[in-house]
């Protein structure tokens, strides 16, 4: 016991930073670094022993600011997608279809957001 605070006990902090997966509030114990490709920006994150199972086993993650979506917060994955030029306009309409939904997205491109997309996909997956 302390001489000057008889009353008070010592107090063990368990941690004070919550887990970086969304929604996720219990404690963050584990410190990963991660770099976003896309921007070349570092994040310094902690994540809860459940949420770090998941990660180190292989399941897919993501960040989004300065949270990190996993499970069920990750986007559906890409079941197919299609591709038909415009009749009546330069560019053309793009068909997503997702696991588990039953409606497909369709996205109108024009030529320069096709050229972007593409600039894209190949700069941070290269040529396979």
């Amino acid at each position: 016991m302390d001489k000057w605070f008889p009353q008070h006990r010592p107090v063990i902090f368990a941690s004070m930073t919550t887990c970086s997966a969304l929604l996720c509030t219990n404690p963050g114990t584990s410190f990963v670094m991660v770099m976003q490709t896309s921007t070349a920006d570092y994040h310094d994150v902690y994540v809860c022993d459940e949420h770090r199972v998941l990660m180190d086993a292989g399941c897919p993650w993501d960040m989004h600011g300065r949270h990190i979506l996993i499970g069920q917060d990750m986007a559906p994955p890409l079941k197919e997608w299609s591709a038909r030029p415009c009749g009546g306009a330069e560019g053309f309409t793009l068909t997503l279809r997702f696991a588990g939904e039953t409606e497909p997205v369709d996205a109108f491109l024009v030529p320069t957001e096709a050229r972007r997309l593409a600039a894209f996909i190949y700069s941070t997956y290269g040529e396979h």
